[in-house]
């Protein structure tokens, strides 16, 4: 695939959406609900201890990213970034309005999602690369330059679960640029720094 010209825009929202039910379980029963269970045979089997809401998690958002561009998003907790990028990803769907997105795509929506701690970084790296569609042949003319830029040296043939958050984020990373992505997706990059 061809890279993307500068002029084009990769990813467009318009006027996106996404809505998620919340269930809600209550974990008790009042003594009143009780009597009138036992009083009132319509009310047998009709709990109120469980109730379903709507959240919108993002609402209305149109944006447009060019080639070349650098996006953030910045907000406080439970604003909805964590959504959005899922939602550029493919992860969800918008409830209402339209994502386009164009070229080839790498994510990395969550610290060492797809990691197996026991296996090594390398073998880590073989396993993350085939799941993102990535020939075995071109994993290894690339595993060197996956350890120089995720800066493990030995540690690549140590258990993942022995590294640290950071040794964990830059391996991630590292694998995600594999596909030579024209767009990348990041969520909480500065979670871990080290």
């Amino acid at each position: 695939m061809t890279s993307p010209n500068p002029n084009d825009i990769v990813i467009r929202a318009e006027a996106v959406s996404v809505q998620f039910k919340i269930r809600y379980y209550r974990s008790y029963v009042t003594l009143r609900e009780t009597v009138m269970k036992a009083l009132d045979p319509r009310r047998r089997g009709v709990s109120r201890s469980r109730w379903t809401a709507r959240h919108w998690a993002i609402r209305n958002i149109s944006l447009a990213i060019r080639a070349g561009e650098v996006a953030g998003f910045i907000g406080r907790n439970g604003c909805g970034k964590t959504t959005l990028l899922q939602t550029v990803a493919g992860v969800f769907e918008p409830d209402e309005g339209r994502m386009i997105c164009r070229g080839e795509m790498s994510c990395l929506l969550g610290l060492g999602a797809g990691f197996n701690a026991t296996l090594t970084g390398r073998e880590n790296v073989f396993l993350n690369g085939a799941v993102l569609g990535v020939s075995r042949k071109k994993i290894e003319e690339s595993i060197e330059g996956v350890i120089d830029f995720s800066d493990l040296g030995a540690f690549i043939d140590a258990p993942v679960r022995t590294y640290s958050a950071g040794m964990v984020s830059r391996l991630g990373f590292s694998i995600a640029m594999l596909v030579d992505p024209d767009v990348v997706i990041l969520d909480e990059v500065i979670r871990a720094g080290d």
